[in-house]
């Protein structure tokens, strides 16, 4: 068996993060090449990875702008103790950075950085021992970009106009809390008030509730859902539309992610 020297063992951990026994193994199976171990280590991360089936529950949200560009991404990991490592925390700002500086114009541009993605997969993986899922990656660009983070837990994007940024960041913040799902009204699709309506009704029936109750339960569900017809958390004298319209202001979409959804 090839004798491998400490010092170089010691510098293919510090380069990939591995153990000291996985770095001593490739690096016999490489004969000693670093370059070599460097690509058995992944392996060796890859096998691993392929192996594990608990469910990846923890992790974080983040979400960052720069002047009219915004990006919302959630990363789901095994372990709560892993998600606070400072190893996963530069893992999800690294691929935020890349992001913002290709400056992709469509989610779908994000396929370009999938070398990038899966080789340091491998190597969070042989650092902190857990597999890596980047869920779901959103942008929004242009006009009016604000965002808003609660502990890397509930994050929100979202795109505006001709509005003032504290009362957008206010709106973000509602947004966190209140949980809308669509803007306005005509944002809906039919299915959501369809299966909405068949539900009510449902248990209207059971209920022997008069029927005309079932239009007060839908607007109500509707209500429930739209920014617009939500009263603002910050002044419930007045709903979003109503602060919107005040300003002739715009809001174009949001993105709200919540950890686990």
């Amino acid at each position: 068996m090839i004798k491998i020297d400490i010092n170089l063992i010691k510098k293919l951990r510090n380069i990939t993060g591995a153990g000291i026994i996985d770095c001593k193994n490739s690096l016999i199976l490489s004969n000693g090449n670093i370059k070599n171990a460097i690509i058995e280590i992944r392996k060796l991360g890859m096998l691993k990875i392929s192996k594990i089936k608990k469910k990846c529950i923890n992790g974080i949200i983040n979400v960052k702008k720069f002047n009219n560009y915004g990006i919302i991404l959630e990363i789901n990991c095994q372990t709560d103790f892993a998600s606070k490592s400072k190893e996963f925390k530069k893992f999800t700002i690294d691929i935020i950075n890349i992001i913002i500086k290709n400056n992709f114009k469509y989610i779908q541009n994000i396929k370009k950085i999938n070398y990038f993605l899966k080789t340091n997969i491998i190597n969070l993986f042989n650092k902190i021992k857990e597999y890596v899922i980047i869920k779901r990656i959103n942008i929004l660009k242009n006009n009016i970009i604000e965002i808003y983070n609660h502990n890397n837990y509930i994050g929100v994007l979202i795109k505006a106009n001709f509005i003032q940024k504290k009362i957008l960041k206010k709106i973000a913040m509602h947004i966190a809390s209140e949980k809308p799902k669509f803007i306005n009204i005509e944002n809906i699709p039919y299915n959501f008030i369809n299966d909405e309506y068949k539900i009510q009704n449902i248990i209207i029936k059971k209920t022997k509730i008069i029927k005309i109750i079932l239009l007060g339960k839908i607007k109500k569900y509707i209500y429930n859902i739209t920014l617009f017809n939500q009263q603002f958390i910050f002044n419930n004298l007045f709903k979003i539309k109503e602060i919107i319209n005040k300003k002739n202001s715009l809001i174009y979409n949001f993105i709200r992610y919540e950890l686990g959804e």
